[in-house]
This record gives C-alpha cells, structure tokens and sequence, in this order.
C-alpha cells in the first residue's frame, strides 16, 4: 500500500497499490492521533508513524487503530530528525552539531537509534555532514550548492553520503559497525555555474513569495556564498527490496522549497543490498522520486494547472539498465 502524508490537510491517506482509496488516518488537532500538520511519514509492516513539523510521532497500526503519542526524541540536548524504521525495529534518526570555531567549519552529524516508542535514544556514529562559511555579511551560514551528507534507511542497515565532493557513500549495521562503501573513484564533479545559481534562486523565490520575503530574498542574492563544485551524490532513496537508489546532484534540493519536481530526467544509479551496482534508472522530467517498491516507482508530479499528483509508475527492467517509460 501507499501512505501519503498531507501537510495542510493533518491526515494521512492510504491507498493499494493501483490507487484504490483505503483509509484516512488522524485528523487536524492537538490531541492524541491529531497534527497540525504532516511533516513526514515513517512506516514498517506493522505500522506506521506519522511526524509534525515540531517532530511529534502519532503512531498507528497498519490497518489504521491509533496506539500512541511519540514525543520528539532528543539526544544530548538537540532535536533528533528522525529518518526511518531500521530491521531491529528501532527508528534512525541524526542530529547536527555546529562547529566550534566561532560557528565555522564541518558540522558533525550524529546517527542516532531511537527505542520505538519515542523516549530514549542512542548515538550509533557520526559523520561530517556538511561546510559552515561567512556570508559577505559576516554571519556564518552553509555553503550553497556544496556537498552535503544524506542519511538514509537502505538494506540491512543505513547508509550516509560523503559530504565532499568525492563518490563515495558508506553503508552500516543498525549498530552502526560498517559493512561497506560505494566509491567511484575519479567521478567527475561538475563546476557550479551562473545557470546553477539562478536555478537556485528561482526555487527559493518561489518557496518565499509576496512582498513580505521581498528582503530576504534580497539579502540571499548579496550574503550568500556559493561553492566551486557541485557534489557528485545528491539524494539517496531506500527500496522495499533493500536496494539503494544514488541521485544525481539537484540545485533545487539546495533550497528550503518542499520537494521541489526536477526539470531535467534525471539518472539513478542502483545497488544491490551488498553494494553492488546492478542498473541504472532514468526517471521523467517533473517526477521526483518519493519512494521505491518491488516492481513500481512512486513519485510527485504536477498536472497541466500546476496542481501536485503522486504517479505510481511501473518499473521496466532491460539487461542492465532500468526505465521508466
């Protein structure tokens, strides 16, 4: 089945795998299986979880009966943002700490387990996660366009990309020991161009409209700094079959606009639950890969009037390639 979160509306809809309409799930509210809104949405077999934007968790069977509240988990003080279920059961989440010298440098992501109902959590690795520059206005700020790690449920495991500018992304052990790494070594990066920063700042206006955000805007075009490079990883998606789906770069990413549609096909590389590249995948300008099933893509799209559509699309297998057609 498929489980969408609906931000505005504070429900979660299911549906089978042919888009048939199953179930609603909570509703808008402050009580007990009730959001505000639906930031996320967490599921394994048996249930699912869905996350507000403050990083509460509403708990439900798969079949829809509400069980419990989750309150967001912490882990030395800070907010953990939590990512998925991991096969023990247990949730992985991260958390970020700034650098030390004055704001700038490396932040450190830290992998995090957290027990299922929310109240404890465990450190299980960390990672460097991404740059802390001065903006031109003194004030310390992430490097645009640069790279940046991604932490994901995939496997056995989790996997974390490299945050520089190398192919790299390693896969771990829900205890966090590593099992392996994916590396392509001399993966040609590509340099940011003038292109690449007006793409940006097309998506950040529209995520940041009307007068009201005129300044910021304005202020992002004069203080922001912009790396060289792009990255050589950009998202990484988790299949039901414990694959892992490595995307190419996205300017768009880059901002705070929600699940911004590519406007270019982009190309996917594959790799098996050992690691081991099997295919590649080439999905349609306009879709952005959400989630990844046994034989069928799920993604969003927008109609001809510029309303967002979930298309679930069938996956067609070639010798060594994958396409969606």
């Amino acid at each position: 089945s498929i489980a969408l979160g609906l931000l505005q509306e504070a429900e979660i809809r299911v549906f089978d795998s042919a888009g048939g309409y199953l179930r609603t799930l909570g509703r808008s509210g402050r009580g007990p299986g009730e959001w505000l809104n639906v930031w996320q949405v967490l599921r394994r077999a048996d249930s699912l979880v869905g996350v507000d934007g403050f990083g509460v968790g509403q708990v439900f069977t798969a079949r829809g009966q509400y069980v419990r509240m989750n309150p967001r988990p912490v882990a030395s003080g800070l907010a953990v943002h939590l990512v998925g279920y991991l096969p023990t059961g247990r949730l992985l989440g991260y958390y970020f700490r700034q650098p030390d010298q004055g704001g700038v440098g490396t932040t450190t992501g830290n992998a995090t387990v957290v027990a299922i109902d929310g109240t404890t959590s465990t450190v299980i690795g960390t990672f460097p996660s991404h740059d802390i520059v001065r903006r031109r206005s003194g004030d310390p700020s992430p490097l645009v366009l640069g790279p940046r790690a991604q932490i994901v449920v995939a496997g056995n495991g989790y996997c974390v990309s490299s945050n520089t500018a190398a192919y790299t992304v390693k896969c771990f052990e829900p205890g966090g020991a590593e099992r392996f790494r994916l590396v392509r070594p001399g993966w040609a990066t590509k340099m940011v161009t003038e292109g690449d920063k007006l793409s940006y700042f097309a998506t950040l206006d529209s995520a940041n409209p009307g007068p009201q955000n005129a300044a910021y805007r304005a202020e992002a075009r004069h203080t922001l700094t912009f790396a060289t490079r792009l990255p050589a990883v950009g998202r990484l998606v988790g299949s039901a079959t414990g694959d892992l789906w490595v995307g190419p770069p996205s300017t768009r990413d880059a901002t705070m606009a929600l699940n911004p549609l590519p406007t270019d096909p982009t190309r996917w590389s594959i790799f098996g639950p050992s690691g081991v590249w099997f295919a590649d995948a080439t999905l349609p300008t306009g879709f952005r890969l959400l989630a990844v099933g046994k034989d069928r893509v799920v993604g969003l799209t927008q109609d001809a009037e510029g309303a967002e559509r979930v298309l679930v699309a069938p996956l067609v297998p070639t010798p060594r390639r994958t396409s969606v057609p």
